[in-house]
């Protein structure tokens, strides 16, 4: 598939069916810029759910500071009960870009593609 507006497509769209609570995403780079615009947009629109990131590219090509300390900024304040992030630290570096919608812990459906999560990605 391809999808002309990937930030609707796969990451607002879903939340129409208000069953779904929880998003996982798997995403070889991302910063936290996009995780504060998304949560914040989420905020405004009234939606609530979890977002888990792992960053899979962390180990090979490392994560600036200022990204660090934004994820750091947004689990601990900003979004406290809802944003979780994590690197993978461990060979081997994982370069994909998942995004996987949920009810509770389970799984509905996925998106995978070509997208870092990233503004860069999801908004040029």
């Amino acid at each position: 598939m391809h999808f002309e507006n990937l930030y609707n497509e796969i990451l607002l769209n879903p939340l129409i069916d208000s069953k779904l609570n929880k998003l996982l995403i798997v995403s070889g780079y991302a910063t936290a810029a996009m995780s504060f615009h998304y949560l914040n947009d989420l905020r405004q629109k009234s939606k609530h759910i979890e977002l888990q990131l792992i960053v899979g590219m962390a180990l090979k090509d490392g994560l600036t500071s200022s990204n660090h300390s934004g994820f750091k900024k947004l689990a601990s304040e900003d979004f406290k009960n809802t944003f979780r992030c994590s690197y993978i630290t461990k060979s081997p570096a994982v370069h994909s870009k998942v995004y996987i919608w949920c009810t509770n812990e389970k799984p509905v459906f996925a998106f995978t593609g070509s997208a870092n999560y990233t503004q860069t990605a999801f908004f040029l």
